[in-house]
């Protein structure tokens, strides 16, 4: 509004109205002269002729006055009717949204009854509020979206009844965020209309939801799919997958070794600077061929061209098989490069490498040679170790023992993988001078305090950080962190110091556990040795009427008490990997029997899918589950993630893995909201998981530790028979909520100040389910490594750089937060809602088993560990499994 007009006395209130005015007449406001607001009379351009002359200017006052009043004094305050019709009274008998796209086009309309205030002014509070927006957008581009007030004419709003009286909120999910979220809505008010600008990195369906609320008054609710592209593509490349498998949206993305005979896809792959994979939209063929070295006697390929076509996800796909083992090289070639400089920098830029060898029809005896770490040259032996598979239980059993020897392993490495290397780095890094903290002020104690600078002695003095190291220092190439680490195991381990009652569990998962996954990925005999020596001295606390273990046990005297407190399910259901791998390396049944009994006391109480978190102690007999909340997090989660494993481990037992489809069934029951099975609903939807209490009613909190979940669903996707997929709407089910909730996991971090995960929160009962604030009891963060190993997982089935963003996103907050001042180290933190963050003097050893480990691991290349040929427990240690057949 130009000053001119503003300053007239008689008008000041009444601005928006007579700008309004004044562009119906053809008026231009801006031709008045700003330095002499007189000099076009009021009463010309308001009074009519009759008005005008002698006594025009207190006409002109009385009329203000009344129009005053008019503003100031409404006749009707609004309130809502019970109907969608006019009740009479004057004004529009509705207040909705419409949704508006750039078409001009109306999306969707909601409306709400309400009786406005009789209006006697040019324009009245708002009664309508139209939505515009497009359906689609960019990442990396500023996304604009406006609400516009209107009145109960179509006209717009009062801007002060607008400011004062609407609340606006948006909420978004995925990577969107608001430009400027720190402005207040009021504050982005502008007349009567609302601009709000959104960013995303993400190429994903986001969710929008708009919500208008007035005191006292239900809100306006609507809601809307906002699709963000991939930016202007940047990197090309190839990417190879099993015929018929995955799409570039969801890759299953397979070794850069292929059998001869067999086709295998070439996809080509579009990114954008963040990461982004492109389609080729509507172009009508693709502008690239595929070259390769290879003859055509050799090498068939599909189009012979080289030119991909089309499938229905507009990916461009070309299909080659090889007659005989041969190292291929294959790259891009555009059709409209011209100079040499050009097409050999594509050239270097798309090349992939495949080898095709002739691999061995599956026998009921394999050789499997133990995983190369990704460095080091200090052999400890010429012999390597053999390994033989039983006929009984398909799991590797060691044969004959002896130590590896250290090759380089040079692994594949795609586009995307060239460009994470560097985070990868920095995860290593950090590892490493964590190592260093715990070597320099706690060696040989069970973990590290690292502000106090000492160590302390949680589960007996047996130096669990260095188990629970072990195969994160391997999996990195730390080659001198692992042989210190080693030497320890060898000359200083000693298990009759740990004089006092310590979790069975927590031994079994982190000791056991960590002993096995040294020896699985080494072959050293020193390990599995130390691993049998523990576990002869927890086979005493198996020994008990019910079969499950006492919860505590002294591994030094091989006594425990003789509880009668109850059962915790995932105590008892989460020892039988390890106990199973080490009858399989050792040859002692023992251990594998005192296992599978734990595990058939929990199914003789005839509880199936989600079971109570307690069941009766380990002295009662008959078993039965307790009256008890169930849930997915603290008490239950890792008894549900070894029904699963323990399957892939023996696939002969396949009673295990249908518990785990009827747990897979029941499981919706305590995610909310229900999964949305569409493909485009599901890119952006958030679903959280909650606890049922004893009576089956909901409890609305979500721990950290049920984000395990996403990762063991997405692995149930890449493993479980078709069969099995295909039955109902598994398959689609399975998808849709390993993605919902490792995003809601994403959220949980987001949701704090610091960036750091609580280790619970509580959620709204009403739809979406939003967070609610972090309670004070849940404000503490252990650097908990659930959501990084369901990205981990979510990465491997899908190849989506998504995942890996957000776990950067992830590690920048344990770098800019939970590291101890003046230290390497890093530690648990207090608030996660306060900045700067207090620390705790304490850092968990599974910080280092599973934190660093999964996010390095998602940073890396596929081949850093095969998911194929090691099954992870439940503390992130590598342990044997057969060789993968799908069917």
């Amino acid at each position: 509004m130009d000053r001119a007009i503003k300053e007239t006395p008689t008008l000041h209130h009444r601005g928006p109205a007579y700008a309004n005015a004044s562009a119906d007449f053809g008026l231009d406001a801006r031709s008045l002269d700003e330095a002499s607001p007189w000099r076009i009379e009021p009463t010309d351009l308001i009074l009519p002729p009759s008005w005008r002359g002698k006594g025009a200017r207190w006409r002109l006052f009385l009329l203000a006055c009344s129009l005053l009043c008019t503003y100031f004094l409404p006749t009707t305050q609004p309130g809502f009717a019970g109907s969608d019709t006019n009740d009479g009274r004057g004004g529009s008998p509705f207040q909705r949204i419409s949704q508006i796209g750039s078409d001009g086009a109306t999306r969707r309309s909601r409306a709400l009854t309400l009786r406005p205030k009789a209006l006697r002014g040019c324009c009245g509070p708002p009664v309508e509020f139209v939505w515009m927006l497009d359906q689609e957008a960019t990442v990396e581009q500023p996304f604009e979206m406006k609400i516009l007030a209107l009145d109960s004419q179509g006209r717009p709003a009062q801007p002060s009844s607008v400011a004062k009286q609407v609340d606006v909120d948006l909420r978004l999910s995925g990577s969107a965020r608001l430009v400027d979220a720190e402005a207040s809505p009021t504050r982005r008010w502008k007349d009567s209309a609302l601009l709000f600008k959104l960013l995303a990195d993400v190429a994903e369906t986001v969710s929008a939801e708009v919500r208008i609320s007035f005191p006292d008054k239900e809100a306006l609710i609507d809601s809307a799919n906002i699709d963000f592209q991939a930016g202007t593509v940047v990197r090309h490349g190839l990417s190879v997958r099993q015929e018929g498998v995955g799409s570039l949206l969801k890759p299953k993305l397979v070794s850069s070794k292929q059998p001869v005979g067999e086709f295998v896809e070439l996809a080509v792959v579009l990114e954008d600077k963040l990461g982004n994979r492109a389609s080729f939209g509507s172009r009508p063929e693709s502008p690239f061929f595929v070259r390769t070295n290879l003859s055509s006697e050799v090498l068939t390929m599909n189009p012979a061209s080289g030119m991909p076509s089309f499938n229905s996800d507009k990916e461009g796909i070309v299909k080659v098989k090889v007659s005989r083992p041969v190292v291929a090289e294959f790259w891009l070639e555009s059709r409209y490069h011209t100079s040499l400089g050009d097409i050999e920098a594509l050239r270097q830029e798309s090349l992939k490498e495949i080898t095709f060898k002739s691999f061995p029809q599956a026998s009921t005896t394999s050789t499997l040679k133990p995983a190369a770490p990704p460095r080091g040259n200090k052999p400890a032996s010429d012999q390597a170790t053999t390994m033989t598979m039983t006929t009984t239980s398909q799991m590797p059993v060691t044969t004959k023992a002896a130590a590896t020897t250290r090759t380089h392993r040079k692994p594949s490495v795609s586009i995307d993988d060239r460009r994470w290397h560097g985070i990868a780095k920095e995860v290593k890094m950090a590892a490493s001078s964590t190592w260093r903290s715990y070597r320099q002020y706690a060696w040989g104690k069970d973990e590290l305090q690292p502000v106090s600078k000492k160590g302390k002695d949680s589960f007996g003095g047996i130096g669990m950080t260095i188990l629970d190291s072990l195969t994160t220092l391997w999996l990195m190439g730390l080659v001198e962190e692992f042989d210190e680490a080693e030497a320890f195991v060898r000359d200083h381990l000693d298990f009759d110091k740990a004089d006092e009652q310590v979790s069975v569990f927590e031994l079994v998962i982190r000791g056991v556990g960590g002993l096995l996954g040294a020896h699985a990925l080494t072959g050293r005999p020193i390990f599995l040795d130390r691993a049998k020596e523990l576990g002869n001295r927890l086979l005493g606390a198996f020994d008990t009427p019910s079969g499950m273990p006492w919860p505590k046990w002294n591994i030094a005297r091989s006594i425990g008490t003789r509880t009668t407190e109850p059962t915790i399910l995932a105590e008892a259901g989460s020892v039988q990997l390890e106990m199973r791998s080490l009858s399989a390396q050792t040859g002692d049944v023992r251990f594998r029997e005192a296992g599978d009994r734990a595990m058939q006391a929990i199914t003789s109480s005839g509880a199936t899918g989600l079971l109570p978190v307690f069941l009766t102690s380990p002295g009662t007999t008959p078993v039965r589950p307790m009256v008890a909340k169930k849930a997915l997090g603290a008490l239950a989660d890792s008894y549900y993630e070894y029904l699963l494993k323990q399957w892939l481990q023996d696939p002969t037992d396949v009673f295990l893995k249908d518990m785990w489809l009827t747990f897979l069934d029941d499981l919706p029951a305590i995610v909310k909201p229900a999964p949305d099975l569409s493909e485009q609903a599901r890119q952006g939807q958030r679903l959280r998981i909650v606890e049922l209490d004893a009576t089956g009613e909901p409890n609305w909190k979500m721990d950290h530790l049920s984000c395990f979940a996403g990762g063991m669903l997405a692995l149930a996707l890449m493993e479980l028979p078709a069969a099995d997929l295909q039955q109902g709407a598994r398959n689609a089910t399975l998808w849709a909520m390993a993605e919902g909730i490792t995003g809601s996991c994403v959220d949980l971090w987001g949701l704090t100040k610091t960036g750091l995960a609580p280790e619970f929160t509580y959620v709204k009962s009403k739809e979406p389910h939003d967070f609610k604030p972090v309670p004070h009891s849940g404000k503490f963060s252990f650097l908990r490594p659930e959501t990084a190993e369901s990205l981990f997982y979510l990465y491997r089935l899908t190849g989506d750089s998504k995942y890996r963003l957000w776990g950067k996103t992830l590690f920048r907050a344990i770098q800019s937060h939970a590291q101890v001042e003046g230290e390497e180290t890093f530690s648990s933190v207090i608030n996660v809602n306060e900045v700067p963050s207090r620390k705790v003097d304490e850092m968990q050893s599974f910080v280092m088993a599973e934190t660093f480990k999964y996010l390095y691991l998602l940073f890396s290349p596929a081949d850093a560990l095969s998911l194929d040929q090691f099954v992870l427990n439940t503390e992130g240690h590598p342990l044997h499994r057969p060789p993968r057949t799908r069917t």
